[in-house]
């Protein structure tokens, strides 16, 4: 069974064009980070603006998330990443979920009902206790 990873992008970003794995620089996401690229065969990021990415796709930084978006457009978005994602998954892989409820509220199901086992480790946490739980399991 392979796992993949998926990780939300953050607002903390580089001033500049970069790869997607270096774009995002909060310190949290950089957690997010290793935790994937430690436990995963493959890793993607959740973007708000570039849906889907791979950690070497070279994008432009933006002011733009899923929070607060009407949620008709988080159903397009996540539709978005779907057609993009289920291309990279099969129905034996695990897929890890390190996102807020805004990012993977319509990707799970999705992903469930594809056949692949979903675990999402942070589901329920606060924002503080999530950097508390990436802490304690890097």
């Amino acid at each position: 069974m392979r796992k993949i990873g998926l990780i939300s992008c953050v607002k903390t970003k580089l001033p500049y064009k970069a790869e997607a794995k270096e774009l995002y620089n909060s310190d949290f996401f950089k957690k997010m980070k290793l935790y994937v690229e430690s436990r995963c065969d493959e890793w993607y990021i959740l973007s708000a603006k570039y849906e889907l990415l791979s950690p070497r796709d070279i994008i432009s930084p933006y002011e733009k998330t899923l929070k607060g978006m009407p949620i008709d457009l988080r159903g397009k978005w996540a539709e978005t990443v779907w057609g993009k994602l289920v291309c990279n998954l099969q129905s034996t892989d695990q897929v890890i979920l390190l996102a807020g409820l805004d990012y993977r509220e319509f990707l799970v199901d999705r992903i469930r009902n594809f056949g692949c086992e979903i675990c999402i480790p942070m589901e329920g946490l606060k924002q503080g206790e999530q950097k508390r739980w990436l802490k304690e399991n890097l």
